[in-house]
């Protein structure tokens, strides 16, 4: 009987498959998850798509804009939006979507980048994009007063038509922006974000007093 082989034999090649490419864009979960598990899959994202950005010939360095990008998604899920025992569910629903489409970016990002380290010109806009709507998100935050009004307070009829409006609008804002990368419908179903977050608003609403303590998000979907 002969010895073993001690290495496996060689692979037929034409017998094999090809090789699959990475896919250009990863599928997305659209689960509930909250903010912070949806911050921490963006940060594996960012961190890994970091090490391939390079400077271009230009001198123009992107990481710089990426850096924005993580800065933007803390503030927009800042302690002092999302978190608190009688904030606002809506808000941290908002903050979850924003770190999704942020994660999102940088995966498409990792998979499509050049030889060279360097993104499209079609993402650089969108990472532009993404960073601007962060900012928005923070300024709307402050300019509805989040940070101070307990839900609570919006039971009072103008100020419950106040600031659902301006985080609707919020809301509107982001799958704006996810329309603008052209997905597949069944791959990125934003179509079931204005249902969610019109069900989690009833649910914040609700609460007639101090004592209720805010819903979880991933029990209202």
């Amino acid at each position: 009987m002969p010895p073993p082989p001690t290495s496996p034999p060689p692979v037929d090649e034409k017998k094999s498959p090809p090789p699959q490419a990475p896919p250009l864009l990863p599928y997305s979960d659209n689960t509930i998850l909250g903010f912070p598990k949806r911050r921490s899959q963006f940060e594996s994202s960012y961190e890994t798509l970091l090490v391939f950005i390079k400077p271009s010939q230009r001198g123009l360095d992107h990481k710089k804009l990426l850096l924005r990008l993580a800065e933007q998604v803390n503030r927009v899920g800042g302690r002092k939006y999302v978190g608190r025992q009688m904030g606002f569910g809506v808000v941290e629903y908002l903050a979850e979507k924003y770190a999704m489409i942020a994660r999102r970016l940088c995966k498409v990002m990792r998979h499509t980048i050049g030889p060279g380290g360097q993104p499209s010109a079609s993402q650089i806009r969108l990472l532009y994009q993404t960073v601007d709507e962060g900012e928005l998100i923070v300024r709307h935050f402050s300019r509805l007063g989040i940070p101070r009004l307990d839900p609570w307070q919006a039971n009072i009829k103008w100020k419950a038509d106040e600031v659902g409006e301006g985080l609707e609008y919020l809301m509107w804002r982001l799958i704006k922006l996810v329309d603008e990368w052209d997905l597949p419908t069944d791959d990125w179903p934003v179509e079931l974000w204005s249902r969610t977050f019109a069900k989690i608003w009833e649910a914040d609403v609700t609460r007639k007093t101090r004592d209720v303590p805010r819903p979880g998000i991933c029990s209202i979907a």
